[in-house]
């Protein structure tokens, strides 16, 4: 070969060596642009998401709205004190999008699939106005109900199964009430919660259907021990996937936080985000505290106290002096004295003190509302 003919071809393959080289280069800063921009659009997406959750949280009464992300979103929670949990996009380790839930009382699934979630809120009451609790949906999480009357109760105070939004109607909670002892599914779901209100879990079947390691399959079980309003955690059992295995359980403190445990995980999240709960509910307890201490401070009552909080706003007419039997601090600052931890299941005293202050807290605003006085709340 002559030498020439050497050089051109060392010519050739140099120039390819560059043009590979070079064509590389340029693929990875496109790649890297289009996962970039990916990101943002993420990120912008979380931002949206995180507008909604911040505006339904304060309104009072309920909302549901859907917000439109494809992508599967997770929800993890840090058991410590105060509860820190996160919702992402991408793996948890290394999320492609972020929040923090920070103030916001959120419960939730651990893994939402579907082209959109479905975020509602629930005023909790207990028995004052607290806060709004919001539960983040998914679309394809199947919720079956015991058909009871207290099943029913639950059924239709959940979401709808579709609402309308700017013209458009969207699946929200997919639920069906069902009867354990004449009972067959066709849920395609990719996850399916069991709610039970009168059932054993224990003694229950799960259909054959739904046995297998693909389905993600749960229970909870609302029942009464030692006079304390409980709720059961149940999952699949290893051993036998025909059954419920027990996992644990916590207190339930009224309507709103029924439907937080249904839409938790967890035991442990469901009681991780009430503890934090409670720390507003002891403020807004301490509030109601001193809303007494003014009322009962009026001329009109022997029974003077002092303003500790400066809440010099709040301003009355007494009608008599029957009204000062409605303004007892006794129950408010007993509440206050009361430390209970949602993770604690053999602290039914605390959970028995709590209903006990609440009970007499309702009987003071009844007997204001009865006798013209100011109410409480």
């Amino acid at each position: 070969m002559k030498k020439s003919q050497i050089e051109v071809q060392f010519n050739w393959i140099f120039v390819l060596i560059v043009g590979a080289i070079l064509l590389t280069f340029f693929v990875t800063i496109a790649l890297k642009q289009k996962s970039t921009s990916e990101t943002i659009i993420k990120s912008e997406s979380f931002d949206a998401f995180n507008t909604i959750l911040s505006s339904i949280s304060s309104p009072e009464g309920s909302a549901t709205s859907p917000v439109k992300f494809s992508d599967d979103i997770g929800y993890y929670c840090i058991i410590e004190d105060p509860c820190i949990c996160q919702i992402y996009s991408g793996k948890r380790t290394q999320p492609s999008a972020l929040l923090f839930t920070d103030d916001l009382f959120i419960f939730s699934q651990e893994n939402l699939k579907g082209l959109y979630k479905i975020v509602s809120s629930k005023e909790w009451t207990f028995p004052f106005r607290i806060a709004n609790f919001i539960f983040i949906i998914s679309p394809e999480i199947k919720y079956f109900i015991e058909d009871t009357f207290f099943g029913q109760t639950i059924f239709y105070g959940m979401p709808p199964e579709t609402i309308l939004e700017e013209d458009a109607e969207y699946k929200a909670v997919d639920k069906e009430l069902f009867n354990p002892n004449e009972f067959s599914i066709t849920s395609g779901n990719y996850k399916v919660r069991f709610v039970f209100t009168e059932t054993n879990p224990e003694d229950f079947s799960i259909p054959e259907e739904i046995r297998g390691s693909d389905t993600d399959v749960s229970a909870v079980y609302f029942t009464t021990e030692n006079s304390a309003d409980v709720v059961k955690f149940y999952k699949k059992s290893k051993s036998d996937p025909s059954k419920f295995s027990y996992s644990d359980e916590s207190f339930i403190f009224g309507d709103a936080t029924t439907y937080a445990a249904i839409f938790s995980e967890n035991k442990d999240d469901y009681a991780c985000m009430m503890n934090n709960a409670f720390k507003r509910f002891m403020a807004a307890a301490e509030i109601m505290k001193e809303k007494q201490i003014i009322y009962r401070s009026q001329e009109q009552f022997g029974c003077s106290s002092e303003n500790t909080l400066g809440l010099e706003s709040i301003q009355t007419e007494v009608s008599s002096s029957v009204c000062c039997t409605s303004y007892d601090t006794h129950a408010s600052s007993s509440l206050l004295k009361i430390s209970i931890d949602m993770f604690n299941l053999q602290d039914y005293d605390s959970y028995l003190s709590v209903k006990r202050e609440i009970s007499a807290l309702n009987s003071q605003n009844d007997n204001a509302v009865r006798n013209g006085c100011p109410n409480l709340y």
